[in-house]
C-alpha cells in the first residue's frame, strides 16, 4: 500500500483528485492553531530562495526521515497539483499548502515501517519502541541514542548504520545485516542476535547480558571490552 493511502486510511480523509498529502517534520510539540501558524510562518521565512513562493515538503517515510533531526511532531498538510513546483520520489516543493493535522512524529514509522527504505536518513534520538522495521532498508541511518526497545528488526539492512548508545533491549535482530554498523555502548540486553551479519561491526562497550547469539559468528567483529559470559552462545 502506498504511503499516501495509509494516511488516508488512518484519518479517513477524502481528498479530490488534484489534492495531495505532504508532511513536515517538526522538532517541537504543537497543539493549537496559533502554534501551527507560527511554525508555518517561520518555515516560510527560512526558505533560502523565495520565502513567499515555496516550502520543502516530504512525501514518504524516507523523505520525512531525511528532513527530520530529533523529530517530535509531524505536520500533515495538503496541496493542490497546480501549486506543486517540483517533486521527486521522496520530496516536493509547493507554493501554497493547507494545514490538515499534527501527529506524533514517530507514530507512522513505528506502525508502518516494515520494508520501508530509510537509507541514509537521520533518526538520531528517535522514539521507535516496539516498531516493526522488519526487512527495512536502514543502511547508513543515524540512530544514535534511539529507543528501539522491543523493536522488530528481523532481516533488516543496518549496514554502515550508527547505533551508538541506542537502546535495543529485547529487540529482534535475527538475520539482520550489521556489517560495519556502530553499536558501541548500545544496550543489547536480552536482544535476539541470531544469524546476524557482523563483519567489522563495532560492539565495543555494548551490553550483551542474556543476548541470544545462537549460531552467530563474531570473529570478524570488533568485540574488545564486551562481556559475553552471560550471553547465550549455544551453537557457536
Amino acid at each position: 500500500m502506498e504511503f499516501i493511502h495509509i494516511i488516508q486510511k488512518i484519518f479517513s480523509k477524502q481528498i479530490n483528485q488534484d489534492e495531495h498529502f505532504f508532511f513536515i517534520p517538526l522538532t517541537g510539540v504543537y497543539q493549537t492553531n496559533n502554534q501551527i501558524n507560527n511554525i508555518l510562518n517561520c518555515l516560510l521565512e527560512q526558505n533560502s530562495v523565495n520565502p513567499a513562493d515555496e516550502l520543502l515538503l516530504a512525501k514518504t517515510p524516507k523523505g520525512i526521515a531525511t528532513m527530520a533531526i530529533n523529530m517530535q511532531s509531524l505536520l500533515i498538510v495538503t496541496a493542490n497539483q497546480k501549486d506543486i513546483l517540483w517533486e521527486n520520489e521522496d520530496l516536493a516543493r509547493a507554493r501554497t499548502i493547507t494545514f490538515f493535522k499534527v501527529v506524533d512524529g514517530h507514530y507512522i514509522l513505528r506502525k508502518y515501517g516494515r520494508k520501508i527504505n530509510l537509507s541514509g536518513a537521520n533518526l538520531m534520538g528517535a522514539y521507535l519502541m516496539g516498531a516493526d522495521l522488519s526487512e527495512a532498508n536502514l543502511s547508513g541511518v543515524n540512530l544514535r541514542g534511539a529507543n528501539l526497545e522491543r523493536a522488530c528488526l528481523h532481516n533488516a539492512n543496518l549496514s554502515n548504520s550508527i547505533l551508538e548508545g541506542a537502546n535495543l533491549y529485547r529487540a529482534n535482530l535475527n538475520g539482520a545485516n550489521l556489517t560495519k554498523a556502530d553499536l558501541r555502548r548500545a544496550n543489547l540486553r536480552e536482544s535476539d542476535l541470531r544469524n546476524i551479519h557482523s563483519l567489522k561491526t563495532a560492539f565495543r562497550g555494548a551490553e550483551l547480558w542474556s543476548a541470544y547469539l545462537w549460531g552467530t559468528d563474531l570473529s570478524n567483529a570488533f568485540t574488545s571490552g564486551i562481556d559475553l559470559s552471560r550471553a547465550d552462545t549455544r551453537g557457536n
